[in-house]
């Protein structure tokens, strides 16, 4: 796989930059106001693979010397949507969302806002790349990563970058990516009871 290009969202949250977040949130009448009241509540987690979702919930769990025991249990979800229907149906208390799924989803059922809250926000981390298979003629994978990088010149390309609520795609290096491997590594430390 080779990085082609790494969309900046739109919002002022950004700051412009190839970042995101994972917000924890919770349902508006719950008793939680911060992560911490977490503590023994059931959790859903999208799936182990995702950072945001997963593993930087586990990060921050290890910073705060915590290696098991926290949530009372885990649920794999299988999709941030599924993590927040679980939420809004009582199934579970809480749950880190990507910041870019949670304010989409947002957008399109705007009575979810008033049954949900965010209680905590972890990141930034760096936003999930584009990538290409490198098997792909060289030639096609600079013409596809310039059509990409150029995208936010060209009114129809805005109007796509909005629709998907990005500002523009910006080039990245795998180095970019080097936060996500130092969380990864503190996860290790961190297991969730898992159901």
């Amino acid at each position: 796989m080779e990085l082609v290009a790494v969309p900046v969202p739109a919002g002022a949250r950004y700051d412009g930059r190839a970042i995101y977040f994972s917000d924890v949130i919770v349902k508006k009448g719950s008793p939680f106001q911060r992560f911490a009241d977490l503590r023994g509540s059931v959790w859903a987690y999208n799936e182990p693979r995702s950072h945001s979702g997963y593993n930087v919930v586990r990060a921050h769990l290890s910073s705060l010397f915590e290696r098991s025991g926290f949530f009372g249990k885990a649920i794999e979800s299988g999709a941030h949507t599924t993590s927040l229907q679980m939420i809004l149906d009582g199934r579970v208390d809480g749950a880190a969302i990507d910041s870019t799924v949670l304010e989409w989803v947002l957008s399109h059922h705007t009575d979810f806002s008033q049954r949900i809250r965010v209680i905590e926000t972890f990141g930034p981390s760096p936003i999930p790349p584009w990538v290409i298979s490198s098997r792909v003629p060289e030639t096609d994978r600079k013409r596809l990563r310039k059509l990409f990088l150029q995208m936010d010149e060209d009114p129809m390309g805005r109007s796509f970058l909005s629709g998907g609520q990005m500002a523009r795609f910006v080039s990245a290096s795998d180095t970019d990516y080097d936060p996500i491997r130092i969380m990864a590594r503190a996860a290790e430390q961190v297991t969730l009871e898992a159901l």
